[in-house]
């Protein structure tokens, strides 16, 4: 054997090769000190010197490639990966084919490479789905890098297995609403998926509210103190979710409206029975409570408490303002990332929005049918609703005489302005606070529908 400057580099080997045979011959090829390609030449000679000779040119370094591959997920979407590194001394340029190993050789993807060092490692990725192939459960697809026609280095094969999965479409919870009477109660929500054949690694359950009513990761809902919370789950990337609504302390708000004197059942033609425990007749808002109690616009936490100290959340205002308009039928689209189908509430906000009565938080285009409602977000929806019935609204009231009155928001200043002068917002504290950014409880909000109703529609 020599090198290509004729430079003898191994012993000679003898062996004895009989007429007709073929062997195996092993021979170690000593690597150059540089890592650079050579051409060695192998001669076959006679003993003795006798006879013909042959010979043969062995290339050590060329570009010659080592494959190793690996399959993983992204959101979903399963990867095939190959890493092509050069373990040849110069500069490799070929082509990576991802092909068929059972079948015609049938080429679906190539990756040309371009001038890959000794040593470097090139990576490929390609999502499965995006392979030209047809349906299959499984098959067996193979890597390798051709170079000027030739297969160079390995070739590895990877098991594909293709089960059809069908796509998630949507997350909802077993139950749209859920009453719990008090503190410690609990309720097991359960996650739907749809479809329910659909794979989903992981879910996510949240509380709107979690001083009202926590929810535990396997959907174990804790009531903690009388109020309203959203329970959530939702897949990892939040894509999908469902929606539970939570009463603590309160009654089922998707139960039967309490009857209305105005359209008696003729059978019983004096039906309200207000028995409210917390609603005296010497208490200021008993009128009040009493009126929207006896319209059907609200009823009671339960049959003995109607809660007048207790605050409103922005769906069940909503509700209010929608049995106001006799609770017209509601085709649902998702407006609200957070309000979801089927709900109680789902209809009200739906209709609110579609007359232009709320338009949803604009830094996150959410409702927050959980969040509590606050004075001048009700006397904007009050103001809303007034333009969409076409009531005269051009009653207008300076309402700087208010202590606070710099902490009304720009956006509802007109429609406090208009709350004021029509006299369905007073003030606290004896007249002197306007607290557009207090909490609105149930007593005021029954106060602001009667002495609306008694100006533009009693």
């Amino acid at each position: 054997m020599r090198d290509g400057q004729n430079q003898y580099v191994n012993t000679t080997l003898e062996d004895v090769i009989l007429p007709g045979q073929e062997k195996e011959i092993e021979i170690t090829l000593p690597l150059p000190d540089q890592a650079v390609k050579t051409v060695y030449t192998v001669e076959l000679t006679p003993a003795g010197g006798a006879g013909s000779t042959a010979s043969a040119d062995i290339t050590v370094g060329e570009s010659y490639y080592r494959i190793e591959k690996n399959s993983y997920c992204i959101n979903g979407k399963r990867m095939l990966v190959a890493s092509v590194r050069n373990i040849g001394f110069e500069p490799g340029s070929g082509t990576l084919e991802i092909y068929d190993v059972s079948g015609n050789q049938k080429v679906y993807e190539t990756f040309d490479i371009d001038g890959l060092e000794y040593g470097k490692v090139l990576y490929y990725s390609t999502s499965i789905e995006s392979l030209d192939w047809d349906s299959f459960s499984t098959k067996t697809i193979g890597m390798r890098v051709v170079e000027n026609g030739e297969a160079k280095g390995d070739s590895r094969t990877v098991m594909i297995f293709q089960d059809k999965e069908t796509p998630l479409t949507g997350v909802a919870v077993d139950q749209t609403y859920v009453y719990l009477e008090k503190a410690g109660n609990t309720q097991q929500l359960n996650a739907v998926i749809k479809p329910a054949e659909a794979d989903v690694t992981e879910l996510v359950w949240e509380s709107s509210n979690a001083q009202v009513a926590s929810v535990s990761q396997s959907g174990l809902v804790t009531a903690k103190k009388p109020g309203q919370a959203i329970i959530k789950v939702s897949t990892m990337n939040g894509s999908y979710y469902g929606q539970c609504a939570v009463t603590v302390g309160g009654e089922d708000p998707s139960g039967p409206d309490n009857p209305d004197p105005d359209n008696p059942d003729p059978d019983n033609p004096n039906p309200v029975n207000m028995s409210s425990k917390d609603v005296g007749n010497g208490d200021w808002y008993y009128d009040y409570v009493y009126y929207v109690f006896s319209k059907g616009l609200m009823t009671g936490l339960n049959e003995e408490y109607f809660g007048p100290s207790q605050t409103l959340a922005r769906a069940q205002f909503a509700v209010i303002l929608y049995r106001m308009n006799n609770s017209p039928a509601v085709t649902y689209t998702a407006k609200f990332p957070d309000v979801a189908e089927g709900i109680w509430y789902t209809d009200a906000i739906l209709w609110a929005s579609g007359t232009g009565v709320v338009t949803g938080y604009t830094s996150t285009g959410m409702f927050g049918p959980g969040d509590n409602i606050n004075r001048e977000q009700m006397a904007v929806m009050m103001y809303r609703y007034a333009n969409y019935m076409g009531y005269d609204v051009s009653e207008k009231a300076d309402f700087s005489k208010f202590k606070d009155a710099s902490k009304v928001s720009a956006y509802a200043q007109e429609a406090m302005s208009w709350a004021v002068g029509i006299g369905i917002i007073t003030g606290k504290d004896n007249g002197t606070a306007i607290d557009p950014q207090g909490n609105a409880n149930r007593a005021e909000c029954a106060t602001i529908i009667m002495r609306f109703r008694n100006k533009y529609q009693d």
